[in-house]
């Protein structure tokens, strides 16, 4: 009986004399081929990105490696609204004050809470800003939000004033989009504003 001895290293190595293909482009058969001849050479193993989808993609990276993470600011307190103002006369000038005598201390207090974040977006990218208002609900009240004064937009403006104030942003006009509501305290919330401020993205 005829046994064969096969050398282990020979089946390592393979057949030394079989051309192995060059694994650069697909052949359309499953498998794959060399690359042109003018693309050996010229040096390329793919065809080249173009230019537009190469650029859009590095600047969206780009844009996301430099971004700000999203801000958290929390205002404990009865939320008050910007209200009007009224103008009065002390000695020869012309004084403007709100209408509210209470509205300067929420504005302080606004201002006092989003002071340690100044500077947090001196970018050129828009912001989107989201505002939750938590009022305190009267015992003798049964609606389950509030349909009454103070109205939403006086509410946002007085802590927009406040945010402004502590420099948070360079310019008002970087905010784009403003998500708010306003509803009664829930248990285990005390009354105030909730503020996230995040960059806009495409």
């Amino acid at each position: 009986m005829r046994t064969s001895y096969r050398d282990p290293r020979r089946a390592r190595l393979g057949n030394p004399h079989r051309r192995r293909p060059c694994h650069h482009l697909p052949d359309g058969r499953g498998g794959v081929s060399a690359p042109p001849r003018h693309r050996r050479l010229q040096g390329h193993l793919y065809p080249p990105i173009p230019p537009s989808q190469g650029t859009s993609r590095l600047a969206r990276l780009l844009r996301e490696e430099t971004m700000t993470g999203p801000l958290n600011i929390e205002v404990l307190g009865e939320p008050i609204p910007q209200g009007s103002m009224k103008a009065f006369v002390r000695g020869k000038r012309a004084h403007l004050t709100s209408d509210n005598p209470r509205l300067k201390a929420w504005r302080q207090a606004v201002t006092l809470r989003a002071r340690k974040h100044a500077g947090a977006y001196t970018g050129e990218r828009p912001l989107h800003v989201t505002y939750r208002f938590h009022l305190t609900k009267p015992k003798s009240v049964r609606r389950w939000l509030p349909w009454v004064k103070p109205d939403l937009d006086k509410l946002i403006r007085a802590v927009n004033d406040g945010i402004g104030d502590a420099k948070v942003w360079d310019d008002d006009s970087r905010v784009t989009t403003i998500t708010a509501w306003k509803v009664y305290e829930a248990p285990g919330y005390r009354p105030g504003v909730f503020i996230t401020i995040r960059e806009e993205t495409q």
